[in-house]
């Protein structure tokens, strides 16, 4: 879904203003009578991002962290935007299984399994 809103786009993803997120998210709070907040949205990303890829140095840079503080990170990781693409498109693929009520983790983590077993 991102790829296809992505694809041969230059500059910002999405042309939205802090303010009209502002006021999505007091709309939409409105309406389900449930209080959250964008940060929430980031977590849940990180949460399952991680659950799926068990790669934090990947989920890093998917949320686009500061690599600051981490000396493997700055100076000897470099994942290009390729790189990403199919881990980003397996979280994706993780929030299609949450949204259809599967567990978000279990053919990835079989997955998983599997390459393992056949590395050792």
């Amino acid at each position: 879904m991102l790829k296809i809103h992505c694809e041969g786009r230059q500059g910002l993803v999405f042309q939205l203003s802090t303010r009209r997120l502002e006021l999505m998210v007091e709309h939409l709070v409105n309406q389900l009578q449930f209080k959250w907040s964008p940060h929430d949205l980031r977590r849940t990303f990180v949460t399952i991002a991680q659950r799926t890829l068990k790669d934090l140095a990947t989920v890093k840079r998917l949320v686009n962290h500061s690599v600051s503080g981490d000396v493997t990170m700055k100076h000897y990781l470099r994942l290009s935007v390729e790189d990403l693409r199919e881990p980003m498109q397996a979280v994706e693929d993780a929030f299609e299984e949450v949204k259809a009520g599967e567990p978000a983790t279990a053919k990835h983590d079989d997955r998983n399994h599997t390459a393992a077993t056949r590395n050792s």
